[in-house]
């Protein structure tokens, strides 16, 4: 990515227009540049920070760029991040992160949850339902790489408890899925529903999510630790997220997202 970097002295002119830079990537109907208003999340960010007249910027690349744009001091953020437990050094953040992004970045507090439902294909699901992870023990579960899902989750897969299969996207677990070759995947509701709408539309009746989910996992904006705005910026932005709960204008944002308003209606390009 060609950025220009950011002065980590330097200071916003009130006088000047108040401009943050958030790196991104794509995950519609939640973030993508093809969406509607740059898709859920962004669209929550960016009326988050309109209540403090700060302008957004979002540049999307790859998410591993995303997140070394901010650790570069290229861009002022990055959006938007489910930490697992070994990633804090570089953010501000209760959910630490990898250890080589400790000391890098400061992690606004949780504003959206991730749910993460088990997908199955059929008429009748593997189980009917699950109380303990130790339930699904036997069947063959499908997963994505670079995904945090829940600590519990990871636990079973180590003690085998579980049986797991990699891929890189999960569009190739669905596939995997409808071929019998996994019996059950994980996937972000949200973004499940998005994709099998899109991609597997003559599969809709028969691709469904057992009732309980894996786990509502919460998601954090990442701020640069070696900007001197980025405490200013988590702060308006939690502020703002604030004032958008209690106006009731998040309530119809979500009810958009569920309704499809943040679809993409280009498909050219887009995962």
């Amino acid at each position: 990515m060609c950025l220009p970097q950011i002065s980590s002295s330097a200071q916003v002119n009130k006088e000047e227009s108040d401009v943050i830079l958030i790196s991104t990537g794509e995950y519609p109907p939640l973030s993508s540049k093809f969406s509607y208003h740059q898709g859920y999340l962004n669209d929550v960010i960016r009326e988050s920070f309109a209540y403090s007249g700060v302008q957004v910027k979002f540049v999307f690349s790859p998410w591993m760029e995303a997140l070394e744009a901010v650790k570069e001091n290229t861009t002022h953020a990055t959006s938007f991040w489910t930490m697992g437990q070994d990633y804090s050094q570089y953010f501000v953040s209760f959910w630490p992160m990898r250890e080589e992004y400790r000391g890098f970045f400061v992690q606004s507090e949780a504003t959206i949850s991730e749910e993460y439902a088990f997908f199955y294909y059929g008429e009748k699901p593997p189980i009917d339902n699950w109380r303990t992870l130790s339930d699904l023990s036997g069947l063959v579960i499908g997963v994505a790489k670079g995904f945090t899902y829940s600590e519990a989750f990871w636990s079973a897969v180590q003690d085998e408890t579980l049986i797991i299969q990699y891929v890189n996207r999960d569009m190739q677990n669905i596939k995997k899925l409808i071929a019998g070759r996994v019996d059950l995947l994980i996937i972000n509701k949200a973004f499940g529903e998005y994709l099998v709408e899109r991609h597997f539309p003559e599969y809709q009746d028969k691709l469904h999510y057992l009732p309980k989910p894996l786990a509502k996992i919460p998601g954090h904006m990442l701020f640069s630790k070696s900007n001197s705005q980025s405490l200013r910026y988590k702060a308006l932005f939690e502020k703002g997220f604030a004032q958008l709960k209690k106006s009731g204008r998040l309530k119809v944002m979500q009810v958009g997202l569920f309704e499809g308003l943040y679809d993409v209606a280009d498909k050219n390009g887009v995962p």
